[in-house]
């Protein structure tokens, strides 16, 4: 019992996260920011009310979300909270002074994202929803 106990102790602290869902390795001194694309490959853009949107190049400077550098060749950013769903996160090196559409994407990745929060395979374990007992025995 007290082994089940850690276990899904370990587990809950694995799956809480607040800021900086996005991890990114990547040289020093580099100026990075990602954008997030939903299932239907609209955009997610970040000014004004926050909304996806069909991709506009005159818009570009609207949808980044900023990567920052924690030393050690690695970056984090914030993933907006967005409603429950798969979202595809690119990661993009600014070549200039602004974003623009020509920046060089360095890495992309899927955000399964659920209750606010970035789904880990701790909560998809804990959602599966593991038997306690079975014909009347307890399972250890």
């Amino acid at each position: 019992m007290k082994k089940s106990i850690t276990i899904l102790m370990l587990l809950l602290t694995l799956s809480c996260f607040a800021a900086n869902e996005v991890h990114i390795p990547y040289a020093v001194s580099n100026n990075l920011y990602f954008r997030v694309f939903n299932a239907a490959g609209q955009v997610w853009n970040t000014s004004g009310t926050p909304a996806f949107e069909n991709w506009a190049d005159g818009n570009v400077t609207d949808y980044d979300v900023a990567l920052v550098g924690t030393g050690g060749s690695f970056y984090v950013g914030t993933f907006p909270n967005l409603s429950d769903g798969n979202y595809s996160v690119i990661a993009y090196l600014r070549a200039g002074g602004a974003p623009a559409v020509a920046d060089g994407v360095i890495s992309g990745a899927t955000m399964i994202w659920k209750d606010g929060s970035e789904t880990t395979l701790a909560s998809l374990l804990l959602d599966f929803g593991m038997p306690t007992s079975q014909a009347g025995r307890t399972l250890r």
